[in-house]
């Protein structure tokens, strides 16, 4: 015969009837508790253990006692917090039946029980989806049965006090619309997070996933009375005749007053004991919920779990937090789709904006619980106080976007990825999209033909260029850079000491000189910014670009000292930008690799900007090179460990000494924010296109791109298909070196386009404006027609290499030869978007092509033959 059920559970499982047998004999009145009291807490914990062990006996146990075998437990540490929070909550629960104290003075008592039998009861739940799909059993009636035991307690308690107070007449009087929400809001939890749970709620000994039957799992025999079982109605019993049902039916009278008083002190919090910015947000969060009592106990809950990094149980329940009520708001979705809920299709549609629907229900739920409007007003009143309030509504936004636009099996590394990148990305809608727009627009439009004509005449200066063939440059060739290089000191100085002074005389930055500064650090045209770029970049490629006399001293001018106030972290350029980008040529391991995304994605270039911010702060950087098996990088290691010590450390010391935290933030971080925009769309724009050949090679002139005949290149930047296939060629001989390209070209479909700036093109690829893309791609073969050409770019830029799965991909020791070519359709959702869904895609789509129509309008013709007609690349910079 096979063992019965709990006939290996360890013996330490008898500690908890023990417990609440002595609790039951009085023990606890040494401490001064009533022995009425006492038999009452026995009642309710024998009720507890009766039912819970019936819904799922290994389950509860497992929230205590180690598992054995293949059955699931929670880890050790956590098995002794249970018992010391299920200690406290006794201790609790006996003050609470004291008769000397009334409801209003036992209010922390009051809160500390109601948080922690919502957090018990969570992990029976998640303990009881854990056990049945170890035995292989289905999964989602552990979860409700666990929901349910909360009211099902409560019902055993009214039945008790009942029959001790006038029979089933006496049940009315314990209905209450308090208590009904109260008692059915772990039911709403277990809906709100559904089937999701199920997905990620792991343990110990778990072999399956997804409610599906383990190969070779057979689901144990039924023991209707295991030991365990028979102990705790054992117990029940002995128990049930010695509380006073009068006194226990006065305590479930109070249950509405309770809950009142929960409500009143959890809407005047304390200070949490923390400080800081962690303080101010949980506090503007906790005080900005409308006082629904169980609602509030469930998001303290998951605050609290989620803050505590060990546990990976609950880290997985917040992972798929963002699947609120897909599967039971899914009639409502489809009405408001305009789809028929009967419908076979219905059943396959995961409407992705119905998390949404759920937050806003919660949201009116919440403040038709309040007890006042007064409330509402209170709770609104200390959210607009609240200095943190404008980061909670960005916070909010971006988890709303999140939840709209990025598949629902998400997990929660990839939301956070895109809450940090949308962050990003109205940091520089806020303060950067302006300066670029009017700086550039007042540049094209008006002061280009007065500007370009004193640059081209200081250029050409010999006393100048001597000057710096003689001083300045190890190669006389590279004095080409030094009046672009001299205007932008001359501005930066003048902008930085503007800033400065003002500063150190008047002791703070006003808001128009702060927006002063940003448009002049972009300068005209995105001159200043464009040219620290460029010639940051110039500098990391060659390490002997100056005279030794400013090697050995100064080293890299615009990479390791301008470009600190550029976004720059020193030695980037010379470590990780060779090293891993150009190694790499872009592919896995790169710290700008954007082959595992969507090019043509708004949505993936958010994901993307978390990325850029990573590289951007050295991090990235320091990451692969310590992981890096080549012996070369473990002097480019130290070599960037002492940039992001400058930057990170030193800098900000003596920055934030001189002046002041807000001058640090404006001056400084404001700028690393905008230039991990400007890098991360760079990037994004010159890699857009990827493919293999027909021996599954990697395509050098498909995957850099080149652009002819555009306003704002910079010294040959614009060309980098050259850059990284011939790197050596100098940016004056890049004509000759593209007329031999052309046969390849030709064949090989290369990504050469006519007219664009990266920054126009890489907002075109985003804008998914095929159409406009096409009518500028210079097709070397002539056979191609412009339908051809625009779905031959919209392929090319949504293959993908992988899915993306984090932050930073491995560092690989070698280049891949060709391409790993995601399946699309085995990566795509399975389901379809609801209509309500499609529509609004739609309209975003024509949105963004009117947006690249607009774009278009600036830029300079098409000439007939763009292929026969390759101009040499413009010179101008400033």
């Amino acid at each position: 015969m096979g063992k019965k059920q709990g006939d290996d559970l360890p013996s330490t499982w008898l500690t908890i009837p023990l417990t609440v047998l002595l609790t039951s004999l009085g023990l606890p009145q040494v401490l001064g508790v009533s022995a009425e009291a006492c038999r009452i807490i026995a009642l309710f914990f024998s009720v507890s253990l009766v039912i819970a062990s019936f819904i799922n006996e290994t389950a509860l146990h497992a929230l205590f006692v180690a598992g054995t075998g293949s059955k699931p437990a929670f880890q050790t540490w956590m098995r002794v917090a249970h018992f010391v929070l299920g200690t406290s909550v006794e201790f609790a629960l006996l003050r609470i039946c004291d008769d000397s104290l009334t409801v209003h003075d036992l209010h922390r008592e009051i809160v500390f029980t109601f948080i922690s039998c919502a957090y018990l009861n969570f992990a029976f739940a998640l303990s009881s989806v854990a056990v049945r799909r170890a035995e292989g059993r289905k999964l989602r009636f552990g979860l409700f049965g666990a929901a349910v035991l909360p009211a099902a307690v409560y019902f055993a308690l009214v039945v008790y006090a009942s029959l001790h107070s006038g029979g089933v007449s006496a049940l009315l009087q314990f209905a209450n619309k308090d208590l009904i929400i109260l008692f059915s809001t772990p039911l709403l939890h277990a809906s709100f997070l559904g089937l999701h749970i199920l997905e990620v709620c792991e343990c110990g000994g778990c072999a399956q996933r997804h409610g599906k039957t383990v190969e070779g799992a057979v689901a144990p025999a039924s023991n209707f009375c295991s030991l365990p079982r028979a102990v705790y109605i054992g117990l029940l019993i002995f128990t049930w005749w010695q509380a006073p049902g009068g006194r226990v039916a006065d305590l479930l009278m109070r249950l509405t007053d309770m809950n009142s008083v929960f409500v009143a002190k959890q809407s005047s919090l304390p200070q949490l004991p923390s400080s800081g910015i962690v303080s101010e947000v949980l506090g503007a969060v906790f005080k900005s919920v409308a006082a629904a009592g169980p609602l509030r106990c469930f998001i303290a809950f998951l605050i609290i779990v989620g803050l505590s990094p060990m546990c990976r149980w609950f880290c997985c329940v917040v992972e798929h937090f963002h699947s609120l009520a897909v599967r039971y708001a899914q009639a409502l979705c489809n009405k408001v789709g305009g789809e028929n809920v009967s419908s076979a299709s219905s059943k396959a549609q995961s409407p992705r904006y119905s998390n949404i629907v759920i937050l806003v229900g919660l949201a009116l739920l919440a403040i038709l619980r309040c007890p006042s409007n007064s409330s509402v007003t209170a709770a609104l009143g200390l959210m607009v106080e609240s200095p943190w309030t404008p980061l909670i509504v960005l916070l909010a936004l971006a988890f709303s976007n999140s939840m709209f636009f990025q598949p629902q099996n998400s997990k929660l590394f990839t939301r956070l990825c895109y809450v940090v990148g949308f962050l990003v990305l109205v940091d520089y809608l806020m303060f950067w999209a302006i300066p670029f727009a009017l700086m550039g627009s007042l540049h094209k439009l008006l002061l280009v033909d007065y500007l370009y004509p004193v640059w081209s005449w200081l250029d050409q200066l010999p006393i100048l260029r001597r000057f710096a063939q003689n001083y300045i440059y190890d190669n006389p060739r590279h004095a080409d850079y030094f009046v672009t290089q001299a205007i932008f000191v001359l501005g930066f100085a003048l902008n930085l000491g503007l800033v400065m002074y003002w500063q150190l005389t008047r002791g703070a930055l006003p808001w128009w000189l702060i927006a002063l500064y940003n448009f002049s650090w972009v300068g005209f045209g995105g001159r200043m910014i464009g040219t620290l770029y460029s010639l940051s970049h110039r500098e990391g490629h060659n390490p002997k670009f100056y005279k030794p006399w400013i090697r050995h001293t100064l080293g890299n001018v615009f990479e390791n000292w301008l470009g600190l106030f550029y976004g720059s972290i020193p030695y980037n350029f010379t470590t990780t930008h060779i090293s891993i980008h150009h190694r790499l040529d872009a592919g896995i391991g790169d710290t700008l690799y954007c082959w595992d995304l969507k090019r043509c994605s708004w949505t993936d270039f958010t994901l993307y900007l978390s990325r850029s911010l990573v590289h951007m702060s050295g991090l990235s950087g320091l990451y692969q090179f310590s992981t890096s098996v080549r012996k070369y990088d473990a002097g480019n290691l130290l070599k960037l460990l002492r940039g992001v010590v400058y930057y990170w450390i030193l800098f900000p010391a003596v920055i934030i000494r001189l002046t002041s935290a807000s001058f640090y933030v404006w001056i400084v971080l404001q700028p690393l924010m905008c230039m991990t925009f400007f890098i991360g769309l760079v990037n994004w724009g010159f890699h857009t296109f990827i493919e293999n050949d027909e021996k599954g090679h990697r395509i050098p002139c498909v995957e850099s791109i080149t652009i002819h005949g555009g306003e704002d290149d910079y010294f040959g930047e614009d060309d980098h298909m050259t850059h990284h296939n011939a790197g050596h060629v100098y940016w004056r001989d890049l004509p000759e070196h593209q007329a031999k390209q052309h046969e390849e070209w030709a064949d090989r479909k290369a990504s050469v386009f006519y007219g664009f700036d990266i920054l126009t093109f890489t907002l075109c690829v985003l804008c998914k404006a095929w159409p406009l893309l096409a009518s500028r791609f210079v097709d070397y073969s002539g056979k191609m027609s412009q339908e051809e050409i625009a779905s031959l770019l919209e392929v090319r830029a949504q293959r993908r290499e992988m899915e993306y799965d984090s932050w930073l991909p491995v560092l690989p020791a070698f280049k891949p030869n060709g391409y790993k070519e995601l399946d699309l359709a085995a990566s795509e959702p399975s389901s379809s978007p609801s209509d309500l869904h499609r529509t609004v895609l739609g309209k975003l789509a024509a949105v963004q092509l009117w947006l690249a129509c607009q774009i278009e309008q600036g830029m300079p013709p098409v000439p007939p033959d763009p292929a026969n007609r390759m101009s040499p690349v413009p010179a101008k910079s400033q």
